[in-house]
């Protein structure tokens, strides 16, 4: 069976939402802590996804990484607060800025191989 674009998209999203809320539930009693969102085209196989889904303490500061999207938890007020979302395919040609935001992305992302790769 064929798998649509608009179909994988929402499968993709309802798998991760259950996920979150799975953690957010088991969770509820800690204190303060970042959700992170990591995808990204399997190398061995372009028709696969890889995903993973994984939580940090309140003291460290998540980098800003392409393929990933990053909420604060804030459980003492009872609010999930969207830090950032950046796509695999972030256009970049048209950047004038000279601190480059492409390269700090980059690099705070060298940060996180140990949690992305570790399996």
């Amino acid at each position: 069976m064929k798998v649509e674009i608009g179909e994988l998209r929402d499968c993709l999203s309802l798998d991760l939402q259950e996920q979150a809320a799975a953690i957010i539930d088991k969770k509820k009693n800690d204190p303060n802590y970042y959700i992170m969102v990591w995808s990204d085209v399997d190398p061995a196989d372009s028709n696969r996804v890889n995903s993973k889904i994984f939580t940090l303490p309140e003291n460290y500061q998540p980098p800003q990484m392409l393929g990933t999207f990053c909420v604060h938890v804030d459980n003492k007020a009872g609010r999930i607060n969207s830090l950032w979302n950046l796509p695999l395919d972030i256009p970049t040609w048209d950047v004038t800025d000279k601190d480059k935001p492409e390269d700090e992305v980059a690099e705070s992302g060298q940060r996180m191989k140990w949690a992305i790769f570790n399996n």
